[in-house]
């Protein structure tokens, strides 16, 4: 503790106050590094929230993370952190509170999600779901996407139907004749 104090007087003194606060940043000595980029790099602030952020998503605290990143007034990095660990209520809220021009993407992301998982979601999301796998020529996925849907996730009996025919046209147009009518029968 001593010489860390020692190293930041010599690098304040060499008017290189962003080593002191690199320097604290790797300690994870948040509240020094935050002080010292009060005093003498106020821009640097927002770099030590948003590595203390990362330090608190790799602990698993993404409250608090989030918390932080919104304090370096980065919403978008909380919002990333959501959506990279599946967090959609989450990242569903925080848009709304702090990205309200990317609440229809987040939204639309969270349902082909659930479509893709099949744990819920509407017809278009499933279709979505599928067609994305099909413009990666990923046939097997989007026959699983759209199979995915079942009737206690879409209730209505020709929405189904349209969604699992799309099943049977993808494995029709790029599966083996053998491939083809395992997905018809089942």
């Amino acid at each position: 503790e001593e010489r860390y104090k020692e190293a930041e007087s010599e690098f304040i003194h060499a008017n290189k106050p962003r080593e002191a606060i690199d320097m604290y940043i790797h300690q994870q000595a948040w509240a020094e590094a935050l002080a010292v980029a009060n005093k003498y790099d106020p821009s640097a602030s927002q770099d030590v929230y948003v590595a203390h952020a990362r330090a608190e998503v790799d602990a698993g605290q993404r409250q608090h993370a989030e918390e932080l990143f919104l304090l370096a007034s980065k919403p978008e990095l909380a919002l990333s952190m959501y959506r990279d660990a599946g967090m959609w209520p989450e990242a569903l809220s925080l848009a709304q509170r702090h990205l309200p021009h990317r609440l229809a993407e987040v939204s639309l992301a969270c349902s082909q999600s659930e479509a893709q998982r099949g744990t819920g979601g509407k017809k278009e999301d499933f279709l979505s779901a599928g067609q994305q796998w099909e413009q990666k020529k990923q046939w097997s996925r989007a026959i699983e996407s759209y199979l995915n849907a079942r009737p206690d996730l879409i209730e209505d009996p020709k929405a189904l139907e349209e969604i699992w025919d799309c099943a049977i046209d993808t494995a029709r147009r790029h599966l083996t004749a053998d491939k083809c009518r395992d997905v018809i029968m089942n």
